[in-house]
């Protein structure tokens, strides 16, 4: 378990070198190789790397962004009920979230779920969250549709909606679901099951984890979860889920016809239907419920459990279900536990129900069912963790419920909320022995004090007293305020007089102190207080003559291998940005580190990283570093006005300003120190070059670099012999201990040359030297790229993946890796990242070579190209190139070593009309730029003429009408496949043609009716047909033909006008007397 957090500077006090690592994400294209990793936010990605998953035949693997969001704004393509296609995966389907969260556009009229594993398929879900998903009611599920295998860690699926059933998750006939650690929240349905819905012949665990305030809208029922199937409830929480129908049951949990439901350890609390069963409901099937809560918060006249098969070892508030115990229980608010869901703490109480459960139940010999799903029936889960993370049956019985009561016997607690914590600091305060606090989750964030202390200021833990020694294991877990807290307060204060406190491998952070002359933002001590690789961090006061923003020491204060940072009082008069040391206060660190504290005083502020004043104060500094504090008038890192310092084997660097003061005689780092002005009196005065703060430690730290191995080298090993000092420097209560052989800040061994180094880090082992190497990326298939390191040593990787040099590279040694032979088939270019630095206390692994096909030119020459006149052109397809000039050209984009290309015309020139055409335009690159292709470019005009004649005015019926009909192509180009086309009137008939070709010229012999033919016509040629019809007898009119010619494709015509051609006649006797 770890916490970690971004520093919050408060200031810029020093410049820290960072340096990140390239990621390689899976793009749309890529092959499918798995695992695949997903940018955030890439969607398209990541439907195609489920496709590849689907199709590659292996077991696959997705990886998403830390903390990514992905978005979709409709269903999946070729799966449009979901937002990426159904998981059909062949191989094991593995999708690891890292906190990510696929989402449904809220704006999004589009119905679609998030996630669905087919029929067959095996899936793996670990922390990610399904979010928004709105499905109807024949494609259920709008979280997760589960027809497959599924295994789902730490995943969280919430507000997600069906009109059918299943509003969070459905699963499905013939499918399993094991859910583990996850919350399904806020969810609705229409019919059955809002959380959860459990299909008939499914099977469905749920183990440790939280079904929370889901509805079922309509009139279905289980609005947790609606189960007829194989259904095993272990440890989790089944919490504020409604149905909503007014005979509706089973608001909490439903179990229907093919349901054989096993419940242990639960807590159903505060689910509500208008039918009996709010908390849970038999209709039919069989319900086993063992160890377990079923209540509510205000009692109503509905009853909490509806016939339930068998309950053992079970509270029942109304007494529902003839449950063996009856009554209530107190909680604790609603809280986050060790695994991130949501519990209900039980509250001390609860004492006529503590330790009321039966061991048995736990174990799946005596129940002869698989709890947990693993495919057998023999684990046994005492040992094991509640819902919270702290063990089960730790005190002489286990408790009903999901989780454990903090507070027992024997002086060990297991809190895993700030609540829990509360009240396991207010037992240890009176339990009557010594106490330790076991720290079970990573965090605890508290909204609100649990005291205000009167004149001190709040604090978020009740005050600790003398009842025993007090110890808190905080396995890396954080303690802090909650920045959104409507209120200011502390989070520790110690107050012992006898007893001693000791923190473990904790940060407390973020605490704030407000008001006048208040002491201690992140802790108070007027006790005995030891920090052992512990963090102060981020806090602060704020107020006038405000002190300690970090810490406030007027009792016995260590801190060894621990850190004091980026804490800060604000206000006129504050002092001591670090840690304030004064009254009688003592104050002794040792392999510890404060720096990045600020006194933003312009007023009598001082001591930006540590300030000590008093008659009787004592601060003693053993192989520390202090670094890089602020103030902004008086000394950066310690201010020391009466009182003892000692010092030995310590650094101080500072920037800007002046490090130390103390009425100007005082000397801090007399024996074997260093810092980086004079005003500290140090035995030496240098820069001791610190490296940037390492941050990937629970306990940052900064290491010593390796310009200044031989003057850090400097310390003297008898500071770290108790004897010697006289002090008790690892807090065991005695002055015999060498800190020699143990370890320094880092973890690293001290003394290890012929001298402890100087600060809180060791430099290295004197003969330590470490390998070289990285991750070569993007080869082809065949090619080998050579590397060189020092210029020296050289090797040939010739696949991806993972490299290391022959030899190692000595602590503090500079390397330089660079290509010495790019790839040759095909040609490639590789660069280098992170290829150069001074080797640490590590091999170097980060080395990236990332290798890229080379692009070369694709171009050549238009020739013919008029002025005035555009011409455009591709490339495989694409890449548009607009040209208006004769001469050479080139494509923007170029082509890969060994990849085909092909030139083509997209657009012809216009204006004037022209026909390009391409010559050697298409072939493989060879390892150079192409640059032969020929683009000819020729006039593409034509002006056809059309011309049509019977050659008389008057006809009569009866007689046979002869057109001539002369097409002519005026070029200035030739002409194929015109088209020539009559109408004829509609009173002629028995119509006929023949053609006559020209020179250049080429038309059909003959044919019958209208002339609709294709005809030839070189620059200037002419084809002549002869059109004979007949006249009816007796017709009297006009008789109207028309002839018209039409340029080929691709052919422009320049005159339209005379393209088309009339002839009139009519016959003599239409008109009447006097109008002929």
């Amino acid at each position: 378990m770890s916490a970690r957090r971004t520093p919050r500077p408060l200031r810029l006090a020093a410049c820290l070198l960072l340096a990140t690592s390239p990621v390689y994400a899976f793009t749309t294209g890529d092959a499918c190789v798995s695992p695949y990793v997903i940018a955030d936010g890439d969607v398209t990605s990541l439907r195609a790397a489920v496709n590849c998953a689907n199709a590659d035949g292996v077991d696959s693997v997705i990886e998403l962004a830390e903390n990514g969001l992905y978005v979709f704004s409709d269903g999946d393509p070729a799966s449009t009920t979901r937002a990426v296609r159904s998981i059909s995966a062949n191989g094991v389907f593995t999708l690891l979230g890292h906190g990510a969260t696929l989402q449904r556009d809220a704006a999004s009229s589009a119905l679609f779920g998030l996630l669905d594993v087919t029929p067959g398929a095996v899936a793996e879900l670990q922390d990610l969250t399904l979010s928004g998903g709105s499905v109807n009611a024949g494609s259920p599920g709008g979280g997760l549709r589960a027809q497959g295998t599924v295994r789902a860690n730490s995943i969280r699926v919430i507000d997600n909606a069906s009109q059918g059933r299943g509003g969070g998750i459905v699963v499905g006939a013939g499918a399993s679901l094991v859910l583990s650690d996850s919350t399904v929240a806020r969810n609705t349905s229409d019919s059955n099951g809002a959380g959860i819905r459990a299909d008939g012949g499914s099977a469905l665990w749920v183990i440790r984890s939280t079904v929370q305030d889901n509805t079922v809208t309509g009139t279905g029922m289980g609005g947790g979860i609606q189960t007829q199937s194989v259904t095993r409830i272990l440890n989790s929480t089944i919490t504020g889920n409604v149905v909503t129908g007014a005979t509706a049951r089973g608001g909490g949990i439903a179990v229907d016809a093919g349901g054989d439901v096993t419940i242990v350890n639960a807590t159903l609390m505060d689910n509500a239907s208008n039918g009996d069963g709010e908390q849970l409901r038999r209709n039919s099937g069989t319900v086993s419920v063992y160890n377990s809560i079923l209540g509510e918060t205000v009692a109503d006249a509905v009853q909490d459990c509806s016939n339930a098969t068998v309950l053992a070892n079970t509270l029942v508030f109304d007494g529902g279900c003839s449950a063996p115990i009856t009554g209530a229980i107190a909680f604790l608010p609603l809280d986050t536990g060790a695994n991130g869901t949501r519990i209900l703490p039980l509250d001390g109480s609860a004492t006529s129900v503590i330790d009321a459960a039966n061991p048995n139940w736990l174990d799946e010999d005596e129940l002869g069912i698989d709890l947990n799903g693993d495919g057998d029936a023999n684990d046994d889960f005492i040992g094991g963790n509640d819902q919270s993370g702290k063990p089960r049956a730790v005190f002489p019985g286990i408790e009903l419920g999901a989780v454990e009561y903090v507070c027992g016997v024997g002086g060990t607690y297991f809190p895993a909320s700030a609540g829990e914590m509360v009240l396991a600091v207010a037992c240890a305060n009176t339990d009557g022995i010594d106490s330790t606090l076991d720290l079970v989750s990573q965090d605890y964030v508290f909204t609100e004090a649990d005291n205000a202390d009167n004149d001190f200021g709040g604090t978020a833990l009740p005050r600790i007293v003398d009842d025993g020694d007090f110890t808190v294991d905080g396995n890396q877990a954080r303690i802090a305020r909650d920045p959104d807290a409507g209120e200011n307060f502390r989070i520790l204060f110690v107050n012992t007089n006898l007893d001693t406190v000791i923190l473990r491998d904790v940060a407390i952070e973020d605490g704030r102190l407000t008001g006048s002359s208040h002491r201690g933002g992140g802790i108070l001590n007027r006790g005995n207080l030891q920090l052992h690789r512990s963090v102060v961090r981020g806090n602060s006061t704020l107020g006038l003559a405000g002190r300690g923003g970090g810490i406030q020491n007027e009792g016995n204060l260590l801190l060894s291998r621990s850190l004091i940072d980026d804490n800060a009082t604000f206000d006129a008069g504050s002092f001591g940005g670090g840690l304030n040391n004064e009254g009688s206060g003592t104050a002794i660190l040792v392999n510890s580190t404060v720096t990045r504290n600020l006194v933003a005083s312009t007023l009598s502020g001082s001591g930006g990283g540590i300030r000590s004043d008093g008659d009787d104060t004592l601060l003693l500094i053993v192989n520390s570093t202090i670094a890089y504090n602020e103030t902004f008038n008086s000394a950066n890192e310690i201010s020391v006005f009466d009182g003892t310092v000692l010092s030995y084997n310590s650094l101080v660097a500072t920037t800007g300003g002046f490090a130390c003061e103390g009425g100007g005689s005082l000397a801090y780092l007399v024996e074997n120190g260093m810092a980086s002005d004079a005003s500290c009196g140090a035995t030496l005065t240098a820069d001791p070059q610190l490296g940037a703060l390492d941050e990937s430690a629970f306990v940052p730290f900064y290491p010593l670099s390796g310009g200044n191995v031989d003057t850090v080298n400097f310390g003297d090993s008898q500071w770290l012999d108790e004897a010697t000092v006289g002090f008790d420097l690892n807090g065991d209560g005695d002055v015999v201990d060498h800190l020699g052989g143990e370890t320094d800040q880092a973890g690293a061994s001290r003394v290890q040359c012929a001298e402890v180094d100087l600060g809180a880090t060791e430099y290295a082992p004197c003969d330590a030297a470490y390998a070289i190497g990285g991750i070569v990326t993007g080869l082809a298939d065949g090619n080998s790229v050579g590397l060189s390191l020092n210029g020296t040593a050289l090797i040939d990787v010739s696949a991806n993946g993972a490299f290391a040099f022959p030899g190692t590279v000595a602590y503090g040694g500079s390397y330089e890796v660079v290509v010495t032979a790019h790839p040759t088939a095909p040609n490639q270019t590789c660069t280098i990242g992170n290829g150069s630095g001074r080797v640490a206390n590590a091999n170097v692994s980060n080395v990236f070579v990332t290798c890229v096909v080379n692009e070369y030119a694709i171009g050549g020459t238009v020739s013919g190209l008029s002025a005035g006149s555009t011409l455009v052109l591709q490339n495989n397809g694409g890449g548009d190139l607009t040209l208006t000039a004769d001469g050479s050209f080139v494509f923007d984009d170029g082509v890969a070593d060994a990849a085909t290309y092909a030139v083509t015309v997209s657009q012809q020139p216009g204006m004037p009309s022209q026909l390009c055409v391409v010559s050697q335009g298409s072939g493989t690159v060879a390892g150079s730029a192409v640059t032969d292709v020929l683009v000819t470019c020729a006039p593409n005009g034509v002006d056809l003429v059309a011309s049509i004649t019977d050659e008389v005015d008057f006809v009569s019926g009866g007689e046979t009408l002869s057109y001539v009909v002369t097409i002519l192509n005026q070029g200035p180009v030739d002409a194929a496949d015109v088209s020539v086309q009559t109408l004829l009137s509609d009173a002629l008939g028995n119509a006929s043609w023949t053609c006559t070709a020209g020179t250049g010229a080429s038309c059909p012999a003959s044919g019958a009716g209208n002339i609709d033919t294709l005809v030839d016509l070189d620059a200037g040629a002419q084809v002549t047909f002869v059109l004979s019809a007949d006249v009816p007898q007796g017709f009297l009119g006009v008789i109207e033909t028309s002839v018209t010619a039409t340029a080929p494709d691709g052919l422009v015509e320049t005159a339209p006008g005379d393209n088309s051609a009339l002839d009139r006649s009519a016959t003599a006797r239409m008109f009447g007397s006097g109008f002929e």
